[in-house]
């Protein structure tokens, strides 16, 4: 239904439709967690589905949850810096972004995105030279991740 509302150009309906899956899914996973309340995939889930219908506070209190598990510690926070960026608590997510790169070897794609973002909060807070270094880090392994090369242009 959903895709169906898009085809035929009707995006309220079809937001509307998207927004009431999400709102099943979440209370379905709650369900689930009220039976497995130690369960921090299940948690991670329900806090996804909260970001999705901008329900930052409650998706926090389930990605803080979710953080207690070595297996997800490393979403969640990442989750976690999302929802405090959204909200426009950019120290708190600077805070969680940069705990959420401790311990990681190598570069993967999450660690780019964290990296991109950092450089984001800096440049927010007109701190051009941390925003450089941030991006840097970004650009030395992918020179084609988002925007990065022009980032790196335009603090040189």
């Amino acid at each position: 239904a959903i895709a169906q509302a898009g085809k035929r150009g009707e995006e309220a309906e079809a937001t509307r439709l998207e927004r009431e899956l999400l709102e099943s899914e979440v209370a379905d996973y709650r369900r689930r967690a009220e039976l497995h309340p130690t369960d921090a995939g299940l948690r991670l889930q329900i806090g996804k589905r909260l970001m999705r219908v901008d329900d930052h506070d409650s998706a926090l209190t389930e990605f803080q949850k979710a953080v207690g598990d070595p297996r997800m510690e490393r979403e969640a926070r990442f989750h976690m810096a999302q929802c405090f960026h959204r909200k426009g608590f950019l120290d708190l997510a600077r805070k969680e972004y940069e705990r959420t790169l401790e311990g990681v070897q190598g570069m993967d794609e999450r660690s780019k995105e964290i990296l991109y973002n950092l450089g984001s909060l800096a440049e927010a807070a007109d701190d051009r030279d941390e925003a450089r270094a941030f991006y840097a880090r970004v650009y030395e392994v992918d020179i084609g991740y988002r925007d990065v090369a022009s980032k790196m242009e335009q603090f040189r």
